[in-house]
């Protein structure tokens, strides 16, 4: 009642010197407010509603499967907290005891690393890799390994459960929103997936259900009422006859509305996707999103994006592509027109490294600077870190053609006069972490300091500013998870006997050399921009 007041008044305003102008009667005043009036109000509101800006949501496909390996716990981080995008969508699959896990193929072949962990035979592995996700427990398919195969930064990357997404969403991200595809004819999974959300704190505004057979999305909107199903089309996907997708489409419009449900899901096509189309949707109540395919790359791009939310768009899945950064930084200021904030690229393609700078920079409040990525193929410098590190932002300037800023960082060993330092990356590849311990076997002196250095500039022939960060420590056995470079074998002086692996996010940032240097980096940002 209170949010239709104002509408109220207006059309009120609107209706009297009508109604005593034509003398009408007081019956007849009733008989004809009962059909003007909602009228009236359907006006109103939709010229109240038309003034609010309205923006397109864009979706990571399968997280942020243009830069992590999709479907795992780094891709679906990387999309909602590196990347910021709104949500990210991806596909449910039910395993043979019954645990819903995050897979778009029926194997695990193609999305995993043909190298066998040490733990399993290379028999064994390769009949796990190849068996359908139906025939084989959570236990079984989780000792594959299904991110190395996209890069070695990934190599402790498992099967993710559908229960650990919501919890991630939940607890770190309750902002955002998912698209959990249900697979056709899968009707097994709608009951799981009913408890696995009823036993979360998932809201209906964090989870809408997708999929392509329209009887599967039916049971999802019958287990699940108060959360939205949509129904995807492949109407235009590959078709070159436009108005046989259009036929297709309309119809399957008008199926997914009197099958209750609350959206479609159409192919990111411009050709196809246009304001008519949308309208038809939204005049039978329907939201509608876009999908992208990665055998279209045009689908995935500035204008298609652009085209999209001209018509009217409400969801984009997108593979998230470095170039989408900017745009997804911009969204985020309310009210900032297109322009007025510096949009800095972090060369960057490692996910996690990410991640964890966007946490850093942003642990002081919003930025006054936005923030994307791209990875730029750098060549390996000799001199010192600092020489290095100006030379790399110089180059990554004349590359992106705008401000950059590129990071160096080093594990020094006291004992051996700072080596690895820079290099350490490649003897870490070469050595493990066992081998980096053995090299001060020979050495009473296990002390070591990490060090990173921010390197800024505002772009191609500008200064460069240099900003060091160091943090002292020490070389100790592997200790805490495996998959974040060197940090299990470095124990911080500051970090209360534990290593870089073994201390949560917040507080190894507090004492970290990528920590300082980052802060001292933002210091300088925000001099600048204010």
């Amino acid at each position: 009642a209170v949010r239709h007041k104002a509408p109220v008044r207006g059309a009120l305003r609107f209706a009297r010197p009508i109604c005593r102008k034509m003398l009408l009667s007081r019956e007849m005043l009733m008989g004809i407010g009962a059909v003007v009036l909602p009228l009236l109000l359907s006006v109103c509101s939709r010229a109240r509603s038309s003034s609010v800006p309205r923006r397109m949501r864009i979706f990571g496909h399968r997280g942020a499967s243009a830069q992590a390996p999709e479907n795992t716990e780094a891709s679906l981080r990387l999309a909602l907290g590196g990347m910021r995008a709104d949500g990210a969508e991806f596909d449910l699959q039910l395993t043979k005891d019954g645990q819903l896990v995050l897979l778009h193929d029926d194997t695990l072949l193609r999305c995993s690393s043909a190298s066998k962990p040490p733990s399993i035979t290379s028999t064994e592995y390769d009949r796990l890799r190849q068996t359908d996700i139906g025939e084989m427990t959570l236990q079984e398919a989780r000792q594959v390994d299904v991110g190395s195969w996209y890069h070695e930064d990934f190599g402790a990357e498992r099967v993710l459960t559908f229960r650990r997404a919501l919890q991630i969403l939940c607890d770190e991200f309750p902002d955002k929103c998912f698209f959990a595809e249900v697979k056709g004819g899968d009707t097994a999974s709608v009951p799981r997936i009913a408890e696995e959300v009823a036993s979360s704190d998932a809201t209906p505004q964090q989870v809408i259900f997708i999929g392509f057979d329209i009887d599967v999305m039916k049971l999802c909107k019958e287990s699940l009422p108060s959360f939205r199903s949509f129904l995807i089309t492949a109407a235009g996907h590959g078709e070159n006859d436009v108005d046989r997708a259009r036929a297709l489409l309309a119809e399957q419009i008008d199926a997914a509305a009197a099958a209750g449900l609350d959206g479609i899901d159409v192919h990111a096509d411009r050709t196809l996707v246009d304001e008519a189309v949308v309208a038809s949707a939204k005049r039978q109540g329907l939201e509608v999103a876009v999908w992208v395919w990665k055998k279209l790359p045009e689908s995935d791009t500035a204008a298609t994006w652009e085209h999209m939310e001209r018509v009217g768009v409400d969801y984009f899945t997108s593979d998230l592509p470095p170039e989408i950064g900017s745009r997804l930084s911009r969204k985020l200021v309310a009210g900032a027109p297109e322009g007025t904030r510096k949009t800095i690229t972090f060369v960057t393609g490692n996910a996690k490294k990410l991640e964890e700078v966007v946490h850093i920079l942003g642990s002081e409040g919003e930025l006054p600077f936005d923030l994307t990525n791209r990875k730029v193929d750098l060549p390996e410098l000799q001199g010192t870190p600092e020489e290095c590190a100006v030379e790399k932002c110089k180059l990554a300037a004349e590359e992106v053609q705008g401000p950059v800023m590129v990071e160096d960082t080093s594990l020094c060993f006291n004992a051996l006069s700072a080596l690895p330092g820079i290099y350490i990356k490649w003897f870490l590849k070469g050595l493990g972490h066992d081998g980096l311990n053995r090299m001060l076997a020979g050495f009473d002196d296990k002390s070591a300091y990490a060090q990173c250095i921010f390197a800024y500039t505002d772009g191609p022939g500008a200064d460069v500013e240099v900003f060091v960060g160091r943090t002292p420590g020490r070389i100790v056995p592997a200790r805490g998870p495996l998959d974040f470079g060197w940090d299990p074998i470095f124990q911080p002086d500051e970090g209360e006997g534990m290593t870089y692996a073994e201390m949560d996010k917040s507080s190894k940032n507090l004492i970290s050399h990528r920590g300082r240097s980052l802060r001292k980096l933002r210091d300088y940002l925000t001099r600048q921009t204010t």
